[in-house]
This record gives structure tokens, sequence and C-alpha cells, in this order.
């Protein structure tokens, strides 16, 4: 059955033309960016960070430390519209072995006659939030120590302060039910999180790979003028294993009306039970964002925390937990391709042993690619 998708590489001229037009606009981009950063604008933010401080590495790395992440992928067929998303945890010592939690699963939408009239965009606007809500409910077993004993520290692949994408469902939550409930389940999961993280003495932090937030600027009142927190913590940060600022930014209800504009969501958090702060743990890359939620021994201290991620990050940056967390769910375009062409030979030889039209459900349920 002829299903293996090939994909045409573009003319060598078409290329060299877009290199060509790229070069020269970020070119003026680094420039733009740069001195924005230095500007008198955005010299409320930078206050925000203060001086860096120097990270404490842990007298023991081998800490038991669990992470958990989520991955997903949305499939546009010709009839329908449909995603999956997976999420699991993972705990580990430095140098012993990996221990891997459930994996947790869904599907958008939960009936699959709702499939046929949903878009697209629209799943993805129910899968984001629901599958930060699996996310959290897979962080949450390994708080509880359902992973073989209780960790002293559990990393989220991801925030903690809850992602636009979560806000972005909220906003279509109003025409669309699934959005509406998947945010509630998101906003449910989340603070059960925190609270178990609290109970069980656990520190608990998110740790941003791609921070794409503007958190200083809008926490320091820098109006409509706002540049992202990578750009502005990478002007301060500037070596390997500096924190800052030392003190973490709590989010009370002042700080918390700035960043999140809908209410919905910004009712359900607690205001001090989140803070953050940015860690350089590599050069190559702008300073991460670290998202805390409890802080408990023998990791209570934010620099000891800093310490911990620098000295188990990789050559990336990432810290080994997250690394091991991301392989055992990352759904690449290839991973969400074939998982569900081998679901749909399944298909096609039950409903052949059955006697039912293959082409029909081949017709229908093919994957679209391309424009």
């Amino acid at each position: 059955m002829g299903l293996d998708i090939e994909e045409p590489l573009p003319s060598t001229r078409a290329i060299v033309a877009l290199r060509d037009a790229l070069l020269g606009y970020l070119e003026s981009l680094a420039d733009s960016i740069d001195r924005r950063v230095v500007s008198a604008e955005t010299a409320g933010a930078r206050a925000l960070l203060g001086d860096p401080v120097a990270s404490k590495v842990p007298g023991d790395l081998s800490v038991p430390a669990a992470a958990a992440d989520g991955g997903s992928a949305v499939y546009s067929l010709s009839s329908a519209s449909l995603g999956v998303c997976v999420a699991l945890s993972v705990q580990l010592r430095v140098g012993d072995r990996v221990r891997r939690g459930r994996a947790l699963t869904a599907v958008v939408p939960r009936d699959p006659a709702l499939a046929v009239g949903m878009s697209p965009q629209e799943v993805e606007a129910v899968l984001s939030p629901l599958r930060e809500a699996l996310v959290a409910r897979a962080a949450e077993a390994a708080v509880r120590g359902e992973l073989g004993e209780r960790p002293d520290i559990v990393i989220l692949d991801g925030p903690l302060i809850p992602p636009e994408s979560v806000g972005l469902a909220a906003r279509v939550g109003g025409d669309l039910k699934l959005a509406r409930e998947a945010v509630e389940a998101y906003l449910d999961a989340h603070s059960s999180l925190l609270r178990a993280a609290m109970g069980m003495e656990v520190t608990l932090i998110g740790f941003v790979k791609r921070p794409r937030s503007h958190y200083l600027s809008l926490i320091s009142g820098g109006g409509g003028a706002t540049l992202s927190d990578s750009a502005i913590a990478s002007a301060v940060l500037t070596e390997v294993g500096q924190l800052a600022p030392y003190k973490p930014i709590e989010l009370w209800e002042a700080e918390l009306d700035s960043i999140i504009g809908y209410p919905e969501i910004r009712a359900a958090l607690e205001p001090g039970s989140v803070s953050f702060a940015f860690v350089r743990t590599t050069k190559r890359r702008p300073p991460f964002r670290v998202d805390f939620g409890n802080l408990a021994e023998p990791l209570s201290d934010p620099r000891v925390v800093a310490g911990y991620l620098v000295a188990t990050a990789d050559s990336e940056g990432i810290p080994l937990p997250v690394v091991k967390a991301d392989e055992s769910v990352k759904v690449s375009r290839r991973v969400a391709r074939d998982v569900y062409l081998e679901s749909l030979r399944r298909l096609i030889a039950r409903a052949a042993r059955s006697g039912a039209s293959t082409r029909r459900v081949i017709q229908l349920l093919t994957p679209m690619y391309g424009e």
C-alpha cells in the first residue's frame, strides 16, 4: 500500500534567493534588538534582574530527580481533523538508570463524531491545554513517589506560569466548549500539582526551553514597548552558571494582573504560589527561564537549583532529567506520521477481514499533506 510520503526539495535557485533575503533581514533584526536591549525603555526590565549571581552546585548531584514532558500531533484528514497527545514522567539519579512512569494519552475530540466538524486550528486550541494538563498529571505522579521513590526535585519541561496557548484556548472557549473544558482540565491539574509538591515537600520547577514571554517588560511597566525576556536576560546573564535575579520574581496580585490577560486563568492562580528567574546553562543559547513552585531541602535555595540545572546540562544547556523526559515523548513529524499510518494499516486490515470497503477507509482517513 503506497502510503510513504516523499517531500520534494525546492530548486537551488529558490533556496539561494531565500537565504539571501533572510541574511539581510537578520542582520537588521540583530542590530535592532541589540539597540533596544540597552535603551532607556528597557531600563526598568533590566533592573528587575539586577546583578546576576553565581549558582551553587549541590554537594550531591545524585539526588533523586524527576521530569515530565508531553508531545502531540494534529492530523488533517480529507473528512475530519483530530489530535493526539501523550505525557509521562521519568525519574533518575545522575549515573543511574532511568525509570519511566505510565504514559497518559488523550485524543481530541473525545467523540469521533465531532471530528468531522472541526478544523485543525480548533483541534490545536483544545489539544494544547489538554497536553499541558497531562504533563502536570504526570509530574504529580512523580511528586507522589509513584515512580519508585519520592524525588527531591521535579522538573516540568515547560512553564509553571500558564502558557499563552492556554490563554488562547480560553479566548476561543466561548465558541468552542471543548476548548473551555480543556482549559479547566489544565487549571485543575496545575493547581493539584502545586499543592502536591507543597504537601510532599518536593522542590518543583518549570524549565522553559523556548521562553517567548515579555514578563519583565510587562511587570516593570514598559507599556506598549516590550522586549522579549530572552533578549533582556541575554544582556544581563553573560556567563554560564549565572542566575538572575538572586531572589526569583514572585507573582502577587499586581504581577499576575500585568502578565495574564485572561480572568478565568488569573482567578485560578493563587498569588505568590509561583515565581520566576533566569539561568544561563550554556553559551550556545540564551538564558532559560525557570519557574519556581515549592522549594524544599536539599534544593530550597534557588542558587542550588540553578547549580543542579547547570551541572547536569548537556551541550545545548538542557538538564539531564529534561533530556530524558523529552526523548521519551518527543512526537516528531515522522513519528506522528508513522504512528498514524500504522494505525490506519491495522484498521484497513480489520476492515478487509470484515468485508468492509477498504477503499472508503483509505479515502476518508488518509492524512492530507501540503497546501
